[in-house]
């Protein structure tokens, strides 16, 4: 785990005008995105005292949206060049290593295993450094606005939220406790499965000859289906998480 947060850093060191901009563009957004809302709420207070509404603030309005929307799209764009850095840093780093072991380690691997890790393993790596990472970063400044222009509002509302996010944070923390279970149950069956087909394709003639066709085809099924039932759980409870969340 340590030389993957060596070759991730190396990646944001070389890359340290890419990570800013990200950074600077990830408080562009929450900033814009804060700001939408507030008008929105001058605007509904003005039709409410029947006040004429200016034609300055709708074009204020509609201006913060546009640039909270691109803010978010250059956001998401940079990520993707971030991530794609990451994952092609991580996988040379692997390969590397993989040619300097002896063939005595090599003959002990799981092909399957293998593969797994510089397909998938490495795939979920970008996606923590990245897309996770960051995502909570942006995600805990953009709550602390929100706290913030709600305490100034109405602080009878602010005390309710903070009453609630004790509640939040216990559903959040058993949730990332069972995907992540079900994610780790599903990598150990995309591993047996990846593991599965090259040793079968090399026996094949025994196979023929023993006539286990029908027990072969019973193990890979039941590969298939346990990282079916991991990844079906996965979405469940990711399913059911946003819109908690939302409410």
């Amino acid at each position: 785990m340590n030389k993957v947060h060596n070759v991730v850093f190396d990646v944001v060191k070389k890359k340290w005008i890419l990570f800013v901009s990200i950074l600077c563009i990830v408080v562009c957004t929450i900033l814009f995105s804060l700001w939408p809302p507030l008008v929105l709420g001058q605007l509904i207070d003005r039709l409410t005292l029947k006040k004429d509404v200016s034609f300055s603030l709708l074009i204020l309005y509609f201006s913060t949206l546009v640039l909270s929307n691109i803010c978010l799209s250059l956001r998401d764009s940079l990520l993707i060049v971030l991530g794609q850095k990451i994952t092609h840093a991580l996988r040379s780093c692997m390969m590397k290593k993989q040619t300097q072991l002896d063939m005595n380690t090599l003959s002990k691997q799981d092909p399957g295993n293998i593969v797994s890790r510089f397909i998938s393993d490495v795939d979920q790596v970008e996606l923590l450094f990245t897309s996770g990472i960051i995502a909570l970063f942006s995600d805990a400044l953009q709550m602390m606005s929100i706290f913030i222009v709600i305490y100034t509002k109405t602080k009878g509302l602010f005390l309710l939220l903070l009453c609630v996010l004790p509640i939040i944070y216990l559903f959040t923390r058993h949730v990332q406790k069972r995907m992540l279970q079900a994610e780790s149950e599903n990598r150990k069956a995309i591993s047996l499965a990846n593991a599965f087909i090259p040793q079968t394709i090399h026996n094949l003639l025994i196979i023929h000859n023993l006539h286990v066709e029908d027990y072969m085809t019973e193990q890979y099924d039941t590969f298939i289906d346990k990282g079916y039932r991991a990844l079906n759980q996965t979405n469940f409870y990711d399913a059911i998480y946003s819109p908690i969340i939302l409410i």
